[in-house]
C-alpha cells in the first residue's frame, strides 16, 4: 500500500525503468559513435548529417544517483539528452499551510530530453532534476547552439523543430494527466 497515487505511479516507473534493455549502449558511449537511432530519442527525427554535426558539439556527463542536474532558479543554458539512468524533475508547491513540499512531475530515461523550455525560451529554471539511478546525459550548451546557428543553420532547425514535436507530445501527456486528475 502507498500513501499517495504519486508514491504507487513512482514505483511502478521505476520498476519500468530497471528493466534494461541488453541492446541499450554502455553508460561509456558517445554520440560521436552512436548511430542507432533508437537511443537518440528526439535527436531519431533529425537527418544523420545534422546529427553528426550536433553530436560533435555535445559532451557526454555523468551523474552519480542524488546529484542535482539542475536547480529551480539556475539559468537555462544547457539541453539534456538521457543516455542511461533515471532523472526525476521536482516542482517545489507551497500548501495551503505555507508549507513548501516537493512534488515529483515526472522520471526522465534513455532517450528522453529535459531543460528543453529554459533552454529555448532562455529563462531561469522553473524545477530541480535529479539523478534517482546514476546514469549520464548528452548536453548542449548554450554557446554551442549558437555557433551552430551561424555555422550550420539548418541544424538548429532540424533541432527546434524535434523540439517542437518533442514538446507537444509532453504537453499532449500533460494535459491527459490532468484531465485524469480531474475526474478522479
Amino acid at each position: 500500500a502507498y500513501e499517495h497515487l504519486d508514491s504507487a505511479l513512482e514505483a511502478a516507473e521505476e520498476m519500468l525503468l530497471s528493466l534494461n534493455d541488453p541492446e541499450a549502449p554502455p553508460a561509456t558511449a558517445t554520440l560521436k559513435g552512436l548511430a542507432d537511432p533508437r537511443y537518440l530519442g528526439f535527436l531519431g527525427q533529425l537527418p544523420d548529417e545534422h546529427r553528426r554535426v550536433l553530436a560533435e558539439r555535445m559532451s557526454l556527463r555523468c551523474f552519480a544517483s542524488g546529484d542535482v542536474v539542475i536547480r529551480s532558479g539556475d539559468p537555462g543554458e544547457e539541453l539534456f539528452l538521457v543516455q542511461s539512468g533515471s532523472f526525476d524533475i521536482a516542482l517545489k508547491i507551497s500548501s495551503g499551510d505555507g508549507v513548501q513540499h516537493s512534488t515529483r512531475l515526472a522520471t526522465f530515461g534513455p532517450g528522453l530530453c529535459f531543460g528543453e523550455i529554459g533552454f529555448i525560451a532562455q529563462n531561469p529554471r522553473t524545477a530541480d532534476i535529479v539523478a534517482t539511478e546514476a546514469g549520464a546525459c548528452w548536453v548542449l550548451h548554450r554557446d554551442d547552439f549558437d555557433a551552430l546557428g551561424h555555422s550550420h543553420p539548418q541544424v538548429v532547425i532540424s533541432l527546434l523543430k524535434a523540439l517542437t514535436c518533442d514538446m507537444g507530445t509532453k504537453l499532449s501527456q500533460t494535459s491527459v494527466q490532468l484531465t485524469l486528475m480531474e475526474h478522479y
